[in-house]
């Protein structure tokens, strides 16, 4: 399973997550599983952990050893090896969170748009088995992988994308709406508020931007799609459309 040491204050929940999945599955075992899932499972978790970071598509292999098979711990499987097979490495992620840190105008843009994987399909299978997992740092990492592959097919992106090229994304996306797939981002967007941005986390940038679109949108894809690129693009947005 993709490990690695987070940094940052809203990070937390992710690592708490991680953290729980070897006690997850190891629990399974504890516990009496069906001795066949139990042996998929574990065969499923092994080859996750040998995925090289550079042949992600290899992920595919491990996400089959499940197939056969439902609960938490298979979701959690199928949730992260299609991370993998979308090039969402341990090492992508580390690089996300630390743009969180660095010195551009838009960090949150950035963060989420280095979240991109290498297509929408990918992105919305991975963001269907997180949401199964009813794991939060799942969930969060679904939702905004989710966003940032769809900014990465309205636009072009270095890996990592650079401030620019995620500003610019966003700017097609607030003026052209529809070509950003805007049910697909309203999605994440209803998902992120339910299932993270409440408590101590709604005063996160990101979840400020998203809590305003969607009161903006009233129910309306297209607009909470420009309104929450307007506003992760650090500008102010007036509904329906007006964003400066």
């Amino acid at each position: 399973m993709m490990r690695a040491a987070f940094i940052g204050k809203r990070s937390r929940i992710v690592c708490r997550t991680y953290l729980a999945v070897g006690a997850l599955l190891t629990g399974c075992l504890l516990l009496g599983c069906e001795s066949d899932e139990a042996d998929d499972l574990a065969k499923a978790q092994r080859c996750l952990d040998r995925v090289p970071q550079d042949n992600g598509a290899s992920a595919n292999e491990c996400i089959q050893m499940v197939a056969k098979h439902g609960g938490q711990q298979a979701d959690i499987i199928r949730c992260s090896g299609y991370f993998l097979v979308g090039g969402l490495t341990t090492n992508k992620i580390l690089q996300a969170y630390k743009a969180l840190e660095g010195d551009s105008t838009n960090k949150e843009a950035v963060f989420i748009g280095t979240l991109a994987l290498t297509d929408v399909s990918t992105a919305k299978n991975a963001d269907l088995y997180c949401k199964k997992t009813g794991l939060k740092g799942f969930i969060y990492l679904g939702s905004l992988a989710v966003v940032g592959t769809i900014l990465k097919s309205a636009g072009s992106f270095s890996v990592p994308p650079t401030e620019a090229e995620v500003n610019a994304a966003m700017a097609t996306c607030t003026a052209t709406p529809s070509s950003c797939d805007p049910a697909a981002i309203s999605s994440a967007a209803g998902t992120l508020a339910d299932n993270y941005c409440s408590g101590s986390s709604k005063d996160d940038k990101v979840c400020t931007d998203i809590n305003s679109a969607l009161q903006a949108g009233g129910g309306d894809t297209a607009v909470v799609t420009s309104a929450l690129t307007c506003l992760l693009n650090g500008k102010t947005f007036t509904p329906p459309s007006t964003c400066a």
